[in-house]
C-alpha cells in the first residue's frame, strides 16, 4: 500500500485508485459515525422524556386522596409520570 501523503497527492503507481478507495472509506466511517450519534442521541433523548414530573404515581394518588389536585390536574399529573403525554396530539 502507498504511503498516505503519495495517495493524498495522488501520485505514486496506483495514486487516483487510492486516493478513490481512501476517500470512499472515509465517506462510509464518517457516515457511520454519524448514523451511531444520532441513534444514541434519540435514545438518550427518549429515555430524559420518560416520568420527568419528579413524582411517583403514589404521591400523585395522595395528592388527589388529600384534594390538593383536582381531577384534571390529577388526570394530567399521572399520564405525565406514565409518561402518556404527547404535545402534538389533543387531549380528549
Amino acid at each position: 500500500m502507498a504511503p498516505i501523503a503519495s495517495v493524498i497527492a495522488g501520485t505514486g503507481q496506483k495514486g487516483l485508485t487510492d486516493t478513490v478507495v481512501w476517500s470512499v472509506i472515509l465517506l462510509v466511517a464518517v457516515s457511520a459515525f454519524v448514523v451511531v450519534i444520532f441513534i444514541l442521541r434519540r435514545m438518550l433523548l427518549n429515555k430524559s422524556d420518560r416520568g420527568n414530573t419528579g413524582f411517583t404515581i403514589d404521591q400523585i394518588d395522595r395528592l388527589r386522596d388529600e384534594n390538593s389536585l383536582t381531577e384534571e390536574e390529577y388526570r394530567r399529573a399521572r399520564r405525565a409520570a406514565l409518561g402518556l403525554n404527547d404535545p402534538d396530539r389533543l387531549e380528549k
